[in-house]
């Protein structure tokens, strides 16, 4: 599934799928994906790091804007959405 656009900010990417229009010709179900990305260390005396990932899933509603800070993506223009658990990472170097 390819993404339809990408959001770069400071905290992170956000990309946008659009289910519905992959899903025309049958119901769309069981969609699964993944985001890959390359971590390095900022210093050489890092001993670790996190990564979190953020999901909000729009139901009814265009999605106008996505916005991204440290700790949260937004997605504007919609009138219901459900978010997924955030999940984290560590990485012990």
């Amino acid at each position: 599934m390819e993404a339809i656009s990408s959001t770069p900010s400071a905290a992170g990417w956000a990309k946008k799928f659009d289910i519905k229009a992959i899903g025309s010709n049958a119901a769309p179900k069981n969609h699964n994906g993944y985001l890959s990305y390359q971590v390095k260390k900022g210093n050489k005396n890092d001993v670790s790091a996190n990564a979190y990932g953020y999901y909000t899933h729009v139901t009814v509603g265009l999605t106008g804007t996505i916005t991204l800070s440290t700790g949260q993506v937004s997605v504007g223009g919609n009138i219901k959405k459900s978010n997924a658990n955030v999940p984290m990472i560590t990485f012990k170097y």
